[in-house]
């Protein structure tokens, strides 16, 4: 039953903590957010500190966690240990220290619960009271750790026992150690414990047996899960009716294998039921810790929800704090402008015959700039005339110099055309001369070949001389008439050949004379194509320099006449602006004469409504001081015909209020009040 109980409390918390999540605001803090945003302009500069204790309550918060887990760990291996030693011990006493722990368990959960359902008035009392739980949950998580120690320090003495037989047992005690103190909630690192006989091994070294129940296996999956703040941290903590029940159970049947022992085990069962109780107080102070962390977070994150809303409220107030100011602004803007434009409309009605001199003046020089400019432009117009002149002039020479230039560049052409011819001509008369020397050269071989036979002929007719003077036969007359006859022969040959040789001879003279003097007529036109060559040259080169010349100071009249240009355009746009400038002054003279009319006949109007006003306020002060004379005069005599009244017991008071309102000086006076 106690297992079922724990469990619907356990869901029912997921329950309410899934609902608590989506909402946007819970309901504990809607009711104070009513007072919150009274204060949220208040609180606004504090808001930077309650953030910083928040993130520290949060840091303390997961080292709790941490913690905790820690202590889950160490209640399993506890619960382990208590359940290998629970085979002596009797199961009544276990339902008996479950059944006493559950109570404790249900007032904490209550606590805890009516505590997460209380709402924070503010929050400086709820970092306050944060603060406070966490210095509680620090003392009790150090209360636990001493509780803890002693837990484990007993059941080493209880490990270190040597086994008692089944028949005499005596029961010894061992005295532990005292325990260190804990520093700020932490406890120092024992991995040492020893006792008054021996050393014995730390806890973490001892080999634990292993357990089927349903405890060790919980505690095993939280041991494996991520610390994380949430609350599912703790629904993994095994619940005190499970272990209970398995430690009841190991507890019957080892009471059943030890039914005759002696009271040695009696005590030591004791021992083992106090450890239990212990564990089970453990259990209950961690199982409260655990829901107060949880309603801590709760009220955490419900904070962070109210601090969030506020600072929206804040922004969105700052930001229609920011268009009030604007606006504010720009109405100062508009009535700083309207004050600047009545003070240059006064400062115009002022200064209205400063502008009408001004005009005056403006007048005289625009007629002065006018008559200047109509004199420079006839000074403008009469130099682009004699610009345009001289431009044209240069054109002609330019034209001139571009046909003399002309006409060199086609005699020069012409005289190259004859040096050709000449040097052709030339040519033809060196090949002539050289075929006349290749005959004449023949013709001197020739006849140097007719002269030796001719040599040789005499030589044969001196021989025949010879022989014919030896012998007179007719055989060698005969061959002496035959030489004679080719002797005649050879020498009309040889005569002819000698008048052909001269011929060439001549001939040949006649070339080379030829070729002498057209070698000079060659020389002589090469040297005159030369000069006209360089006069050429010379000239053009001088007709070039003529034309760039031109061309410079065309370049040059041109932009004068584009300056001139310019100067005579930036002189009437000078000249179209004077006049705008004054149509628009006259313009503005204008509206500034009717607005100083439309201005006097306001002062005016208003001149005679101040007198109006004057006098009927003159005349109303006057009626009302008169009124309130005779009013008073009125009030005496009621007064006092009153007190007679009164004194004679005639009079009462609504007698005294008929008379004043009967009176006309009080009516008059009411008229005029109206």
């Amino acid at each position: 039953m106690p297992t079922t109980v724990s469990r619907d409390r356990l869901s029912l918390r997921d329950q309410l903590k899934g609902t608590t999540t989506k909402k946007m605001v819970p309901s504990a803090s809607t009711s104070s957010l009513s007072t919150l945003a009274k204060r949220g302009q208040a609180a606004k500069p504090k808001l930077d500190a309650d953030s910083a204790d928040k993130a520290l309550l949060e840091c303390q918060v997961k080292e709790l966690l941490a913690e905790a887990k820690a202590k889950d760990f160490e209640i399993s291996k506890l619960r382990m240990e208590l359940q290998r030693h629970r085979g002596k011990a009797s199961p009544s006493e276990a339902t008996a220290a479950a059944a006493a722990a559950t109570t404790p368990e249900s007032h904490r959960e209550g606590e805890g619960r009516e505590q997460s359902q209380a709402a924070p008035p503010d929050p400086h009392t709820m970092v306050a009271e944060l603060k406070e739980k966490n210095g509680r949950f620090q003392r009790e998580l150090a209360a636990l750790r001493d509780e803890n120690q002693g837990l484990k320090e007993k059941l080493i003495s209880l490990e270190s026992e040597p086994p008692v037989p089944s028949g005499n047992t005596t029961t010894s005690t061992s005295s532990t150690s005292p325990l260190k103190p804990s520093v700020n909630g932490i406890l120092p690192d024992c991995t040492t414990i020893t006792t008054s006989s021996d050393a014995v091994p730390p806890v973490s070294r001892i080999p634990l047996k292993s357990s089927t129940s349903s405890s060790s296996d919980i505690t095993k999956g939280s041991l494996t899960a991520s610390p994380s703040p949430d609350s599912s941290e703790f629904e993994k903590i095994p619940s005190r009716s499970d272990s209970s029940g398995s430690g009841g159970g190991m507890g019957a049947s080892g009471g059943g294998g030890s039914g005759g022992e002696d009271p040695g085990a009696a005590g030591r069962e004791s021992s083992v039921q106090s450890l239990t109780e212990k564990i089970q107080k453990m259990e209950e102070s961690h199982h409260s810790t655990s829901e107060e962390l949880q309603a801590t977070l709760q009220e955490l994150s419900d904070q962070q929800q109210v601090v969030a809303e506020l600072t929206g409220e804040n922004e969105r107030l700052a930001e229609q704090k920011r268009r009030l100011q604007a606006s504010l602004q720009e109405q100062r803007e508009r009535v700083e402008l309207l004050a600047q434009k009545n003070e240059a409309l006064l400062l115009r009605l002022r200064d209205q015959r400063d502008e009408t001199a001004r005009a005056g003046d403006l007048e005289q020089r625009y007629a002065e700039l006018v008559e200047s400019s109509r004199f420079e432009r006839e000074k403008l117009v009469d130099i682009q005339q004699q610009l345009t002149g001289s431009l044209r002039q240069l054109e002609k020479e330019h034209k001139e110099a571009q046909g003399e230039a002309r006409a060199l560049r086609e005699e020069r052409d012409l005289l190259r055309a004859e040096l050709e011819r000449e040097r052709e001509g030339r040519g033809e008369a060196q090949r002539a001369a050289g075929a006349s020397g290749a005959e004449a050269e023949g013709l001197r071989a020739e006849a140097e070949r007719l002269r030796a036979l001719l040599e040789a002929e005499r030589q044969k007719v001196v021989q025949l001389k010879a022989v014919q003077s030896a012998s007179d036969s007719t055989e060698l007359q005969g061959l002496l008439k035959a030489a004679h006859d080719e002797r005649d022969r050879l020498e009309v040959e040889c005569s002819q050949l000698r008048q052909e040789a001269q011929q060439a001879h001549s001939d040949s003279e006649r070339t080379r004379a030829a070729l002498a003097k057209a070698e000079v007529e060659l020389q002589q036109v090469l040297k005159q194509e030369e000069e006209q060559k360089s006069v050429l040259s010379g000239s053009v080169s001088e007709l070039q320099e003529h034309v760039q010349q031109a061309e410079a100071q065309i370049k040059d009249l041109k932009e004068t006449i584009f300056e001139l240009e310019d100067h005579v355009e930036q002189q009437q746009a000078v000249h179209l602006h004077t006049k705008q400038t004054i149509l628009d002054l006259e313009n503005q003279l204008k509206k500034v004469e009717e607005h100083k009319m439309d201005l006097e006949k306001q002062l005016k109007a208003m001149n005679r409504q101040m007198k109006v006003e004057s006098v009927c306020v003159c005349v109303c002060v006057c009626v009302c001081v008169c009124v309130c004379v005779c009013v008073c005069v009125c009030v005496c005599v009621c007064v006092c015909v009153w007190e007679w009244e009164w004194e004679w017991g005639v009079c009462s008071k609504a007698k005294l209020a008929e008379l004043l309102h009967a009176c006309p000086f009080v009516r008059l006076y009411k008229q005029c009040m109206k």
